[in-house]
């Protein structure tokens, strides 16, 4: 999927009003994602920047309707808006 079908899709109000905290979480993920892919042109990453936060800003909205909601809504509201998502790296030894 290019950026701008996902763009697309971000802004996809039916999709919007429909979504729960959890699957609204994963298309913040993929909006950072964007907003941080240099690759794309300068209006493309604000585009995903504006994104993120209508996303973060629904996220903390909704309602929770499951564990799972309830989880989505607390890693977003414990996480400043401009800070980027964390990076786990596991180093295993052979």
């Amino acid at each position: 999927m290019r950026a701008t079908d996902i763009l697309a899709q971000l802004a996809d109000r039916d999709f919007l009003e429909a979504a729960g905290p959890a699957v609204l979480r994963l298309k913040l993920l993929e909006a950072t994602y964007l907003a941080e892919n240099r690759r794309l042109s300068g209006e493309m990453r604000e585009a995903a920047r504006q994104a993120a936060e209508e996303l973060r800003r629904l996220i903390l909205e909704r309602p929770s309707v499951s564990l799972i909601d309830q989880a989505a809504k607390r890693q977003v509201d414990a996480r400043p808006a401009e800070e980027p998502p964390p990076v786990v790296l596991q180093l295993r030894r052979a």
